[in-house]
């Protein structure tokens, strides 16, 4: 009859309570045709197979719905050629989402704890890319951050690059508070810090500050020109005046092929020299 149904039910307590056995060969199926299917255990579900297949032509699920359930897709048979792989043919943003959806709770990726050279990590995205050796390419980092720190811990004269391939690089500390600063420091006895530009412009370098600007060494100082002949021009702005040394100082020395001293004052002491001992004009 239409509502008909078939039903083989045992009341064995232990061990095979049914046993369907066609395994005659390895050619030999077992083949169920059903509307629906539905297959309930009341203790564990157990499938073995030499290889297996569940495909699904809607949307499906693969869910532990307990507490404290550890749901694990694993390939452990081991060798290089082995690979556990997650496939989407989804043409959207979240084609494949890995998503936490507890109240807390992290996501961890440990790539056999990093310590062999074949355990690498890598992202291949259009604005996101981690090479595997360790190089992270990306169209911007951006965001809130309590605290942000990149750093190396490698030991070579490039530890740590920071490169446009084109374009620019913009540093913006946009603190008001004290010690909102932006510190560029090197530690080291024997470590310089360059400032270099390849610019043949006029303000190939240009450091400027709305307050003041303090150069200070503790060994000797030089600036140098160093092609075309190029001059250099110290201008105070406006009635500002520019002082060179200070009483303590053993000696001021200015040399050149000809020294040129103009004033500009109309006043009696437009030009004046002054010593507290004497002046030798030779």
């Amino acid at each position: 009859a239409a509502d008909g149904h078939i039903a083989i039910v045992t009341a064995h307590t232990a061990g095979d309570a049914f046993h369907l056995d066609a395994n005659a060969a390895a050619t030999s199926k077992v083949d169920i045709d059903a509307g629906v299917l539905d297959i309930d255990a009341d203790a564990g579900f157990t499938l073995d197979a030499t290889s297996v297949a569940i495909n699904g032509t809607g949307t499906s699920n693969l869910t532990a719905n307990a507490a404290n359930a550890v749901l694990t897709i694993a390939a452990v048979g081991g060798d290089a050629s082995q690979q556990l792989v997650l496939n989407s043919e989804g043409t959207g943003a979240a084609a494949i989402n890995i998503t936490t959806t507890g109240a807390t709770g992290g996501i961890t990726i440990n790539a056999s704890g990093g310590d062999a050279a074949a355990d690498d990590f890598v992202v291949v995205a259009n604005n996101f890319t981690v090479t595997d050796a360790g190089v992270v390419i990306a169209t911007s980092f951006e965001g809130g951050m309590a605290s942000g720190e990149i750093k190396s811990e490698d030991n070579a004269n490039a530890a740590l690059v920071i490169r446009t391939t084109q374009g620019g690089i913009d540093i913006t500390a946009v603190g008001d508070d004290e010690g909102d600063d932006l510190d560029i420091t090197t530690t080291g006895i024997t470590t310089e810090m360059r400032l270099t530009s390849a610019s043949t412009q006029a303000d190939a370098i240009d450091i400027a500050s709305d307050g003041g600007i303090d150069i200070t060494a503790a060994a000797a100082m030089d600036i140098t020109t160093s092609a075309a002949n190029s001059n250099i021009t110290i201008t105070p702005n406006g009635a500002g005046t520019l002082a060179l040394g200070t009483g303590t100082n053993t000696l001021v020395n200015v040399t050149g092929s000809k020294i040129s001293l103009t004033g500009d004052g109309t006043t009696a002491d437009a030009i004046n020299l002054a010593s507290d001992g004497g002046i030798d004009i030779t």
